[in-house]
């Protein structure tokens, strides 16, 4: 039988690809599916990630800032210790020079902190409760249900802090249907007005700080590192160990810290779609669309393309990336992030909770843009205003001496407790004290040996005691007089309206114990009513007893024999009381004339 030569290449290229497969590919088929590999390298969990909530996701960017706030009272200890006139005296100039400008920049972040305290002291706060004197209970029908929301009062908007203290990230809701509440009255007397939701615009969240969003967007780099580097193996196949040997190295990076790693990602990433100009398909663009991260990424990219540099800049690889992965703009993909934490915040709101929610009455993104809000402790901007603190310049010969001083420091620092600033700047400074160490340990410092104190000469006579004048009788008395004899100056102007907020308060308080006294009332009223109603239903469609029709026993109870004693009738159906009574009550002879 005669068999057709065989291709002398096709053992070569089988032997090629199969060198060129990975140690996780090898078990795999040659007709190997898009879950087949992701499931065998690990990418499965990636693309499966849920979206989180809002607490959930900068949980651990919060921490890093409170971190850096943490390091910087490290810093200002550190620099107010070595402010003492014994350490300035052993410094260089430049040392000197920079540990002055870095305590003014303290020093004016301090000052800042203080004005701000005392400008916004005695304005309005919500304590997020139920019961908040700067709220409104406003009924709103949310679905099938009736749920009560509390909604902030513009004028306390107006007259409150920054965003009146909800923290940032606090879901908000714009209340449209305010006007139609009746003002100045009680609220157990008022009529009761029902709203729905179309009654509420959501509009956004508190503000965060820049580097807060920062630090987030920093912690979904790996994610999108996996994320893209998983579909461009799946495109490449077994060959994708020979084509991108450096993207193992990028999958064992722990923390991706810049993204300038996203540049060799676009450049496989371009190379790939001009080989193969169909690629990606639209499921694989559906995919990337639908993943939490991705858009949350392009609103970060977005928002702080905005605040930084504005619109019509360059873009960078990570956005060629999200824009070549998912074939649409960064604003549009900012748009269905938007969308999705817009329907977060109506699901929170269809809860009735008052937790992570902050529904106002005005305006609120552009009230709080004005310059009285500039100085709010409230404000991120405030807080996170510390100066970046200079460091010296250390000489080459004495960086080993510096590196062991600032290690030793540096553990005293990450021990020491976390103290107020306010409390740090109300100190003094320590007086010049005789240390048996000195700051810095070159040979010539250490050569300097402290003076010798003089030796005390003994005094020649004892010093005479000053004589104590006797106290008389009427001592503490005459003091007493002297302390009362001119009134206290009159307090200042924000006491009268700490004392008038505290009457409005104590006034708001009785007004909610009373309608829960009517509340409670009314229930209890209601609840009897339906009682008696549902009794009297039930017997006038029962049957009996005996050969009775139907409502008989309804009938007999609604003629109420016997309540007023034995035959007798009620009092409404006696004739009036006179004072001289007629001698006939009634005339029973008298008729109609028939004209």
């Amino acid at each position: 039988m005669f068999y057709p030569p065989r291709p002398s290449n096709l053992n070569s290229v089988t032997q090629t690809e199969g060198s060129a497969k990975c140690q996780k590919c090898q078990h795999l088929p040659l007709n190997k599916s898009c879950k087949e590999f992701k499931d065998a390298h690990g990418f499965t969990s990636d693309w499966q990630s849920q979206e989180e909530s809002d607490k959930e996701r900068y949980r651990i960017p919060e921490n890093m800032n409170l971190d850096h706030y943490r390091g910087f009272i490290g810093a200002v200890r550190h620099i107010y210790m070595r402010a003492s006139p014994a350490y300035l005296s052993v410094m260089s100039p430049h040392e000197r020079c920079v540990l002055l400008r870095n305590r003014g920049d303290i020093e004016e972040y301090a000052r800042l902190l203080e004005m701000s305290r005392h400008l916004q002291r005695g304005q309005f706060l919500d304590d997020k409760t139920e019961s908040s004197y700067v709220t409104e209970r406003v009924q709103t029908w949310v679905g099938p249900d009736l749920k009560g929301l509390q909604v902030c009062g513009a004028a306390f908007v107006r007259g409150g802090r920054w965003y009146l203290g909800h923290v940032p990230g606090t879901y908000i809701f714009k209340f449209r249907g305010y006007q139609r509440i009746r003002r100045g009255m009680d609220a157990c007397l008022s009529p009761v007005v029902i709203f729905t939701e179309d009654d509420f615009e959501y509009m956004g969240q508190v503000p965060r700080h820049e580097r807060v969003h920062t630090l987030r967007l920093r912690q979904l780099f790996g994610s999108l590192l996996r994320l893209f580097i998983s579909e461009l193996q799946v495109h490449a196949g077994f060959r994708h160990g020979s084509k991108y040997p450096d993207h193992e190295e990028l999958l064992s990076c722990e923390n991706v810290e810049s993204a300038l790693v996203f540049k060799n990602i676009w450049d496989c990433w371009r190379s790939a779609h001009l080989e193969d100009p169909k690629w990606p398909d639209a499921k694989t663009q559906d995919d990337f669309i639908s993943h939490p991260k991705i858009l949350e990424t392009a609103w970060l990219l977005d928002w702080l393309a905005h605040l930084r540099s504005g619109k019509d800049q360059p873009q960078q690889p990570l956005e060629m990336l999200l824009v070549g992965a998912t074939n649409k703009e960064i604003p549009k993909l900012a748009e269905l992030w938007h969308e999705r934490q817009k329907a977060t915040a109506l699901r929170m709101l269809a809860s009735g909770k008052r937790e992570g929610l902050f529904i106002y009455e005005v305006d609120i993104h552009h009230f709080y843009n004005q310059a009285p809000f500039d100085s709010d402790i409230w404000n991120p901007a405030v807080f996170n205003s510390f100066p970046d603190l200079e460091r010296p310049l250390v000489p080459a010969a004495e960086r080993k001496a510096a590196l062991t001083e600032n290690r030793s420091s540096d553990r005293f620092v990450t021990m020491a407790s976390i103290f107020s600033l306010r409390g740090l700047f109300s100190r003094q400074t320590a007086p010049a004290t005789p240390t048996t160490r000195l700051f810095s340990t070159t040979a010539n410092m250490l050569a300097r040996t402290p003076p010798k104190p003089a030796a005390k000469k003994p005094a020649a006579t004892t010093p005479r005691r000053k004589h104590v004048q006797a106290k008389s009788e009427n001592f503490y008395r005459i003091r007493t007089l002297r302390q009362n004899m001119f009134s206290p100056a009159p307090p200042p102007l924000r006491m009268a309206r700490l004392r008038y907020l505290r009457h409005w308060t104590i006034h708001r308080a009785w007004q909610l114990f009373r309608r829960q006294q009517h509340l409670a009332t009314e229930q209890e009223r209601h609840r009897i009513y339906s009682g008696m109603y549902n009794a009297c239903e039930e017997l006038r469609k029962t049957v009996g007893p005996g050969n009775r029709d139907e409502g008989y026993l309804y009938r007999v109870a609604m003629e109420k024999k016997g309540v007023w004693g034995t035959d007798a009738i009620p009092i409404e159906y006696a004739r009036y009381q006179t004072d001289f009574p007629a001698k006939n009550a009634w005339n029973h002879d008298w008729k109609r004339h028939s004209d």
